[in-house]
């Protein structure tokens, strides 16, 4: 085979798409060859799969610990379904953060309270 057969089969193998794994269905050797799992992780991924198959992404993060939408997110692009479907991260909820400022008299007490105040300090919106 010359350099240039060669190069060609080469470009073939590296530009088909690669064929979705089924974590449902992976062998042992087969999610060994993910990156960001080794054999003892993928001891744990077995354990919980032979209790119960993997409903959903969300249920394999639930059982499995350790499993995040980082790690989601990387086995996914390295073409890891469950029960067929890639991961997809959920947006994350805003949240808005308040804080009650009392004074000193409201915290330990007064016997005259008609005087006291407090201050509501918004701080904005946490992406």
């Amino acid at each position: 085979m010359n350099k240039s057969s060669l190069g060609a089969v080469a470009m073939v193998l590296i530009c088909q798409p690669t064929a979705a794994l089924e974590l449902n269905q992976a062998s042992e050797a087969e999610l060994d060859g993910l990156r960001g799992i080794g054999p003892p992780f993928t001891r744990r991924l077995l354990a919980a799969r032979e209790k119960q198959h993997f409903k959903n992404w969300n249920d394999l993060q639930a059982r499995v610990k350790g499993v995040g939408p980082r790690l989601s997110q990387s086995l996914s692009d390295q073409s890891l379904t469950v029960n067929g479907e890639k991961y997809q991260a959920q947006p994350r909820a805003r949240a808005n953060y308040s804080l009650t400022v009392l004074s000193l008299r409201e915290l330990i007490g007064s016997r005259n309270t008609s005087g006291l105040t407090s201050t509501r300090l918004t701080f904005g919106t946490c992406a």
